[in-house]
């Protein structure tokens, strides 16, 4: 993915004022109201027009990478002559989230105000955003407030946002505790009623794949794919297409090598994992309860392929336990030169080690010098880290909690602390999932609840912003 490291760094912000006057210093304080309108509104919080544009432009420059390359977008045209699926366009999409967005904030900050929740690193908060935009518009050789209406529409100053800044990290905060309360409540129980809801799309298969064309000399290919059918066992099955890929290397212009043949061989004779896709002619096979080890089958694809399995392991949930980890990360915006990031890392490490090397101490340095949002990450991806090494080093059988690492990405310097094991696969992904729907529902219950205080002025959707500003499009098309 194309990132806009300088632009993205800033964390998830969304937008204007909130106030708790039920609940004094608990949340964000009273905000300087722009007086350009009001898009949203309800008892403690209001998002003005200026915020709105940010809030919307911010969605834009989220999404930005292989999302945008995928739909084809073009900067120098505005977002509403441009789909972004089917009948949607740019500008429907940007707005349908910013009004999510902006909604769901407000809703949480609502009953964190209600609550009396407290976060207590808001201002700290707030300015290191702000710095870190500061800082962004400097290796730009952009003043700050040129930067922030380039990026964030011709109304974006640095008190909207800060207002911004208040509600929307403040109802992040309460969000994240809510999670964290959910997921401290679920038991064993939960899970194991999850699975059996939810079997279906929690199990996996094991399978043997190959695909030969279906028109072979302009003859149907039937004998090749009956007989790689007839194969009984894995080992035969392998053994046939090791075969086939080495016979038809031969009659290739540019055979591969001995060892790229090799190599070949052993991808194309790896078993594959295959989630049950409803409908699926594939799937239907594969997940019927009559299945056994062994059983083979074809399906027919429109690029002209036969595709023929062998089925290696009949459904299961992946048992595999996934990984926790600490991460401190310094990034290349923030140090001088790659050696003075590599010198400080270096520092930071021993620091650590001389402070007893324990997984609090390691937090601890986070605290200080951490440029990602979070230090803990739990029942991280295979594929969780940037770099290819990274991950191998997390995912070593041999990893032991309180194992170290320090590793270059194109980010920065990532300090790495092993913090042991988290749940299996099947039930890490089933907590994401519970905890999702636990949000969602979260939040249609704040919406029924501060129904009659909230309100929304549809009539500013029509005057958004429709394209990203020349200067924008130019510092933007200049990170790819």
């Amino acid at each position: 993915m194309k990132r806009l490291i300088a632009i993205l760094l800033v964390f998830v912000l969304l937008f204007a004022g909130c106030t708790s006057e039920k609940k004094e210093a608990q949340g964000p304080k009273a905000p300087e109201t722009a007086n350009d309108g009001i898009v949203m509104k309800s008892e403690h919080c209001t998002v003005t027009k200026a915020m709105f544009d940010y809030i919307f432009f911010f969605n834009f420059y989220n999404t930005y990478g292989t999302v945008t390359e995928y739909h084809n977008l073009d900067l120098n045209l505005t977002f509403v002559e441009q789909l972004y699926d089917k009948d949607v366009t740019w500008q429907e999409h940007l707005t349908e989230l910013a009004v999510e967005n902006a909604k769901t904030d407000i809703l949480l900050a609502e009953e964190a105000i209600e609550e009396g929740f407290v976060y207590e690193d808001l201002e700290k908060e707030i300015d290191k955003n702000i710095e870190t935009w500061k800082s962004t518009a400097a290796k730009l050789n952009m003043p700050f407030e040129e930067y922030m209406v380039a990026y964030y529409g011709e109304n974006a100053t640095e008190s909207v946002l800060r207002n911004g800044l208040e509600i929307q990290l403040y109802a992040t905060a309460y969000g994240e505790e809510l999670e964290r309360r959910y997921k401290e409540s679920l038991t064993e129980e939960d899970y194991d009623g999850y699975y059996e809801k939810n079997q279906m799309s929690i199990e996996i298969v094991d399978i043997l794949m190959y695909s030969i064309p279906i028109n072979y000399n302009g003859v149907i290919n039937t004998e090749k794919r009956d007989s790689l059918l007839n194969c009984k066992t894995e080992e035969e099955f392998k053994a046939w297409v090791a075969n086939e890929i080495t016979e038809n290397n031969k009659t290739k212009d540019n055979p591969r090598s001995e060892s790229e043949l090799a190599e070949y061989i052993a991808e194309e004779t790896t078993p594959v994992m295959s989630y049950y896709t409803e409908g699926g002619a594939f799937s239907e096979w594969a997940f019927a309860p009559e299945r056994e080890i062994g059983d083979t089958h074809y399906t027919e694809q429109n690029t002209g392929m036969y595709d023929i399995y062998m089925l290696l392991k009949k459904p299961y949930p992946q048992e595999k336990y996934m990984n926790n980890i600490c991460q401190i990360l310094l990034t290349n915006q923030t140090y001088a030169t790659e050696e003075d990031a590599k010198a400080k890392a270096d520092e930071i490490l021993e620091e650590f080690k001389a402070q007893g090397g324990t997984r609090e101490a390691f937090e601890a340095l986070a605290e200080e010098y951490n440029e990602d949002k979070y230090c803990f990450h739990e029942n991280i991806a295979t594929d969780f880290f940037p770099e290819e090494t990274m991950n191998s080093w997390a995912n070593d059988s041999v990893r032991a909690v309180g194992d170290t690492l320090i590793e270059k990405s194109a980010y920065g310097y990532h300090i790495i602390y092993f913090a042991g094991k988290g749940l299996q696969r099947w039930k890490a992904e089933a907590k994401v999932n519970m905890t999702d729907s636990y949000m969602d529902s979260k939040v249609e219950q704040l919406a029924k609840l501060y129904e009659e205080s909230f309100t929304y002025n549809e009539s500013y959707a029509d005057q958004l912003p429709n394209m990203v500003s020349p200067n924008a499009a130019n510092i933007i098309s200049s990170y790819q």
